[in-house]
């Protein structure tokens, strides 16, 4: 018993020791080595286009707002002015718009005549020597015309087939309008109120008291226009009234 019990029994563990480096210290463990770096390729180039784009000159910015204001103020303008009326269009204009619209078909479009009579050269002003009597036939046409024959060369109505009648179709200021182009753009008669005096008399007559007002307010635009003086038609005696045998249409020729 006694000592003996140490050389039987199992010795004790070295410990494992790391021999130190100089100066006491312990080596530090080496790090795993980093993979090496994979180049990137290359970008591809732009597209032509797209390079063109990238490269282009940009508007300055001033020209860009300068635009936008345009763009801005340009309808806010034409909101503020007032749409033409008859009187800044012209009679002759204004006629010549109508004529082409409504009497060419029948008559050419330089009044040479087609299924209608021929109106330029004078032709029309050999049937009509008056303003009243052509003012009245393009009022009244072949169905409501009073009398078997109309103008001074006693021609059948109804000899060149049917005629209308432009009281409701057409505008006062139309019609007279259309009456002083066949007149004197396409015959050369002249433009004289006074020959004009009885017309607003007939369109009471024919179509009403507004358009009596109508015709003699564009009468008197019409000489203010043209032969610069004040022209009144209820002014310029009995003989320019409606009654004158002169502004009648013939009866029966």
């Amino acid at each position: 018993m006694g000592l003996g019990g140490d050389e039987e029994g199992e010795a004790p563990a070295k410990a494992e020791v790391e021999p130190a480096t100089e100066g006491g210290a312990v080596p530090a463990t080496p790090s795993p080595t980093a993979p090496p770096a994979v180049a990137e390729p290359e970008p591809e180039p732009d597209p032509p286009w797209v390079e063109a784009a990238k490269t282009r000159k940009k508007a300055p910015w001033w020209a860009t707002a300068t635009l936008v204001a345009v763009a801005v103020w340009a309808p806010v303008y034409m909101l503020t002015l007032d749409p033409p009326d008859e009187e800044q269009v012209g009679a002759l204009d204004l006629g010549a718009e109508t004529y082409t619209a409504s009497c060419a078909s029948c008559h050419g479009a330089g009044g040479g005549g087609g299924s209608g009579p021929a109106l330029a050269d004078g032709a029309v002003l050999e049937t009509f020597p008056t303003a009243f009597a052509h003012v009245q036939w393009v009022l009244l046409g072949t169905a409501n015309f009073p009398e078997s024959t109309y103008g001074a060369t006693a021609k059948p109505v109804g000899g060149f087939g049917t005629m209308p009648g432009f009281a409701e179709s057409l505008t006062v200021e139309e019609l007279m309008a259309a009456v002083r182009y066949e007149r004197e753009e396409l015959s050369g008669a002249e433009f004289i109120p006074e020959e004009w005096a009885s017309v607003p008399a007939l369109f009471a007559e024919i179509v009403g008291p507004d358009a009596e007002a109508t015709a003699t307010e564009t009468l008197t635009t019409w000489s203010l226009e043209e032969v610069g003086e004040n022209f009144t038609p209820a002014g310029l005696g009995e003989a320019d009234q409606p009654g004158d045998p002169g502004n009648e249409v013939p009866a029966g020729g």
